[in-house]
């Protein structure tokens, strides 16, 4: 019989690949720019279609560096523009949020003087490259690296960033400083260690000191963001004056005196020509986060009747208590306090709800100092902001509150009567 010929088997059946979809670009560079040619140079656009591709269609960061820095090593790298920096100083690095995952790993794994970004020297040379094509790097361009820094908690190349844009002309924006406060800030939530924490609190405190300089000197007013970063780095480093200024100056707190404007936040308002008539203009408003790092300012510093009364004034305030305030200064004068309840009659006290990180922040620190009768309190108090949240959550899903077995208290068995 004649032999049946059987067709040839395929060792892979494999699809054609597509390219796979780029991700928008995080800044305004969301096109690539045009290319230069040579047509009389075979290696520069052999050289230079690889580069293409991979920006086009890559998703790898080391491809577009590999396929980068291979372009620069021709002698006809100063044709490229500057537009072609830009865009490789954002696609030769992942994206902030990964390196924001791997920071602490980074930390505990390199060797002692490493980089704390793995790529910063990727920045350095875009940089410069910019730079040798004669066009100053824009301020985006450095608020990306800001944005990078901030992710793995690198304040010292943040600052030496700040000091370079300032230094090239560029005026520092609000985000510009929240960039660099998230880098001081997120540093202290990696690990630290013990040798070089108060290395760390000195160098934290010179940097915080040169951005609050700065930003005094260019008029630039605290957003809500970027108060909350500054209260967590006065939290870490135990400035109690600075602390207190930025809870009087942004948020109109006092904590000497937490129901009442303060004093010094009353005259400023009254030196505004655009409010009259007694009028306080109303300051940033206070969050459950700006709270939470209260408390556990105050916590660390010891001072329990502070702590408490800071939490209950600021949690549950008294209804006007402007109208209960009574001065012993009414009669005379002498000390200037006279009339300060009128100018401060329309000041609302500042005030937010505590969540179950103000309880445990709240019991940590007094079971720390040891008062057993007030840990009781305000754990009691958590046990019932749970049930209520909980009770909350249950009937903006199910639209009823369900059966909760839980409250049930659990008391024993009874005993049966002889």
């Amino acid at each position: 019989m004649p032999r049946r010929s059987l067709p040839r088997p395929k060792l892979f059946n494999i699809a054609p690949r597509r390219p796979p979809r780029l991700s928008r670009p995080s800044s305004t560079l969301t096109a690539v720019p045009a290319f230069p040619d040579i047509p009389s140079d075979p290696v520069w656009n052999a050289k230079l279609n690889q580069f293409k591709r991979s920006l086009i269609y890559s998703t790898h960061p080391s491809q577009v560096w590999s396929n980068y820095t291979s372009l620069l090593n021709l002698s006809a790298f100063d044709l490229l523009p500057a537009e072609i920096h830009q865009h490789v100083l954002r696609r030769c690095t992942p994206p902030a949020t990964e390196m924001r995952a791997t920071a602490a790993h980074r930390l505990l794994t390199v060797k002692a003087g490493s980089p704390p970004h793995s790529y910063e020297g990727r920045f350095q040379i875009i940089i410069r490259n910019i730079r040798a094509t004669g066009v100053e790097p824009a301020l985006d361009d450095y608020h990306f690296i800001l944005t990078h820094f901030a992710a793995v908690g690198h304040p010292v190349g943040s600052m030496q960033v700040f000091h370079e844009l300032v230094y090239r002309g560029h005026s520092p924006e609000e985000k510009t400083y929240g960039l660099c406060l998230q880098a001081i800030a997120h540093r202290f939530t990696l690990p630290i260690f013990r040798d070089n924490r108060l290395r760390l609190v000195e160098t934290t405190r010179r940097m915080f000191t040169q951005l609050m300089t700065d930003m005094r000197k260019r008029s630039i007013p605290f957003s809500a963001a970027n108060l909350d970063l500054s209260m967590r780095v006065l939290k870490e480093t135990l400035d109690q004056e600075g602390f207190d200024s930025l809870m009087k100056w942004g948020y109109g707190i006092d904590l000497a005196n937490p129901d009442r404007a303060p004093l010094e936040y009353i005259e400023a308002m009254k030196a505004i020509p655009e409010l009259q008539g007694g009028e306080i203009l109303s300051p940033l408003p206070f969050s459950t986060n700006a709270l939470n790092t209260t408390i556990d300012f105050l916590g660390r510093s010891g001072n329990i009747s502070k702590l408490v009364l800071a939490f209950e004034v600021l949690t549950q305030p008294l209804p006007k208590a402007n109208e209960y305030f009574i001065s012993s200064f009414d009669d005379d004068d002498d000390f200037g306090v006279a009339g300060g309840a009128s100018s401060s009659s329309s000041f609302s006290p500042p005030h937010t709800v505590p969540n179950l990180t103000t309880y445990n922040l709240l019991l940590r620190h007094i079971c720390h100092i040891g008062h057993p009768t007030l840990a009781r309190h305000y754990f009691l108090q958590a046990i019932k902001l749970e049930r209520e949240t909980d009770n909350l959550i249950r009937k903006k899903l199910f639209g009823w509150t369900p059966l909760i077995f839980h409250e049930q208290i659990y008391v024993g068995p009874r005993s049966r009567p002889k």
